[in-house]
């Protein structure tokens, strides 16, 4: 968070640079800052360099590196869009089912049902071109 977008604010919003952490807050709160970007304004506007970058660090490690799912709002902050996530829990749902390896009963079964059939005509077919089997011709019923 850089310092001079939050005094910028503070600034247009006629709120002393001065003025306490908690009626900081209460402005970020009222434009509708996410928590964590009040944190880090906050923090800039104490000039904390050393808790701002560890702050930064855990928020950079939480989004990249968590198998965790992101909240709506803080997409919304990063983006500077509205996200909505109404089926999120369903296809978290649908991508562990499928990592697990979950297959329905109606496509082994048709599977194996292929298959047999595949093998089934297959047989067939080679029973023809070597003439083996119902297709064997005996040499006697040949006319030299």
């Amino acid at each position: 968070m850089d310092k001079e977008h939050v005094t910028n604010f503070l600034r247009i919003n006629d709120i002393p640079f001065t003025a306490s952490d908690d009626a900081i807050r209460e402005a970020l709160a009222r434009a509708m800052w996410h928590e964590r970007d009040i944190d880090m304004a906050v923090l800039s506007m104490n000039d904390k360099e050393e808790e701002q970058k560890h702050v930064s660090a855990n928020d950079s490690r939480g989004l990249f590196f968590t198998d965790v799912p992101i909240a709506p709002e803080t997409l919304t902050s990063l983006l500077g869009v509205d996200v909505s996530v109404q089926n999120a829990r369903n296809v978290a749902e649908r991508n562990r089912s499928a990592s697990r390896g979950d297959t329905s009963t109606v496509v082994i079964l048709l599977t194996i049902f292929v298959s047999v059939i595949l093998a089934f005509f297959t047989t067939l077919l080679l029973m023809y071109f070597y003439n083996i089997g119902p297709y064997y011709s005996p040499v006697e019923n040949f006319n030299f």
